[in-house]
């Protein structure tokens, strides 16, 4: 048995965009051809784990068809929800987050703040740990990608935030639980980010 396994984490590909900018939850066409060059890169029959919105599963059902796999819906992996901004253009979250000192505490009219987002990456983070699969692919998005970057690499929301249909692999250790990037092998322990998130959920690890 692997004593680990890789999850590959995958931005859905482009989606349709509102004239006022805000993002639609639904592919373009333009999108729904580069998922299925998209699922040239990985093996068959991997398992997919989807965020619930119409444009990851759309992604996700394209790479299902050309891997001969199956998919299952995750919440944990839906996006980081900006409550009444979500259909509005994003500097104007940007404008009121500003007024909070920027806070990951902050909480949006009907959204959630960036630390309840980070708690529940990590439990989806956790749930892929009871898979048997030892290779899965997730599609999420890039607010989650980010932050999930974030955290084990310590690195900037902008230098972590992937192109549409790209990502990274992430490696989970069975064995420590600790959690690495393959590209860069930096890395972090679960429990660490579990102690964090519950007792301090400061902006920076």
């Amino acid at each position: 048995m692997a004593k680990s396994k890789i999850v590959h984490f995958v931005r859905h590909c482009k989606p349709q965009k509102h004239e006022r900018g805000y993002t639609l939850d639904f592919l373009t066409p333009e999108g729904i051809t580069h998922a299925e060059l998209v699922a040239k890169r990985f093996a068959k029959k991997t398992i997919i784990i989807s965020s619930p919105y119409n444009r990851t599963l759309e992604t996700a059902c394209k790479l299902k068809e050309k891997l001969d796999s199956r998919i299952i819906e995750n919440s944990n992996w839906g996006e980081i929800s900006m409550g009444i901004y979500t259909s509005k253009p994003y500097s104007d979250f940007l404008e009121n987050w500003g007024k909070e000192n920027n806070s990951f505490d902050y909480i949006p009219p009907k959204g959630e703040s960036v630390n309840n987002g980070r708690k529940r990456i990590l439990q989806g983070v956790k749930e892929l740990l009871s898979l048997k699969n030892d290779e899965i692919i997730c599609v999420t998005h890039a607010s989650i990608i980010a932050n999930l970057r974030m955290m084990v690499e310590g690195i900037s929301f902008e230098s972590a935030k992937p192109k549409y249909g790209e990502g990274f692999t992430l490696c989970i250790n069975k064995e420590d639980l600790s959690i690495f990037n393959l590209s860069c092998k930096s890395g972090v322990k679960i429990k660490d980010l579990d102690n964090y998130l519950n007792n301090q959920g400061h902006e920076e690890i």
